[in-house]
């Protein structure tokens, strides 16, 4: 056996030890817990007018039906209303 394959072998390393398991989710849903970050940050504060779909699709380098359907999932959070678009 060649010498570099047993050292190879030897300092083998499951991904199990190393790596965690990818968590499947959506684009809307990834904008939906970076919005919730700058809440918790501070950047963001319950009462403040939000971003417009526009404004947050821009911000944020998605498109606007990315945009539109993160703002959905908040308000079906209770995190903004319906139409008001302030966070509460």
């Amino acid at each position: 056996m060649h010498s570099a394959s047993r050292i190879i072998r030897r300092h083998t390393i499951s991904f199990s030890e190393t790596m965690k398991a990818v968590r499947r989710t959506t684009l809307p849903v990834l904008v939906v817990e970076e919005i919730k970050r700058d809440i918790i940050h501070g950047h963001l504060e319950v009462g403040e007018k939000f971003l417009s779909e526009k404004e947050l699709s821009k911000r944020l380098g998605v498109g606007r039906p990315t945009a539109r359907e993160a703002l959905r999932i908040m308000e079906g959070q209770g995190v903004a209303p319906k139409g008001n678009r302030k966070l509460s």
